[in-house]
């Protein structure tokens, strides 16, 4: 359950980002330079939905393997969003350039939380018999 919580953190955060990038560019930045932060929340918020729904349904399933594999979807999920979503903010709105790097990596991430799902979904017994 904790990557539920860890999940709901995530949510919680991406909303009081979205309020204030709502209201007009952050820290000085254009509409243009705010294209990035706006990329970064987005998969914020898609992250944070698919931990709670990983984190929930690893508790759920009847296959320790199902299981398993989910919770290991749900944590490619969490370090997914916070390198790259973190790793962007870090670096538009505090100017961390050495964190290019990181941003792929943590899609990369977010990638293998989509397979480590999908690697799940095989363990999970077929109801029809």
């Amino acid at each position: 359950m904790k990557s539920v919580v860890t999940g709901a953190v995530l949510g919680f955060l991406a909303v009081v980002a979205g309020a204030a990038t709502g209201h007009g560019p952050v820290a000085g930045l254009d509409s243009q330079g705010m294209r990035p932060i706006l990329t970064a929340l987005r998969y914020q918020e898609l992250g944070a939905v698919m931990i709670v729904i990983t984190g929930l349904a690893s508790v759920l399933v009847v296959s320790k393997a199902a299981g398993f594999r989910l919770a290991v979807s749900s944590w490619l999920f969490v370090a997914g969003t916070l390198l790259f979503s973190f790793s962007i903010y870090a670096r538009i709105i505090l100017d961390f350039e050495w964190l290019g790097p990181v941003t792929p990596i943590g899609g990369l991430c977010h990638m293998a939380g989509w397979i480590a799902l999908g690697w799940a979904a095989l363990a999970v017994p077929s109801r029809d018999g």
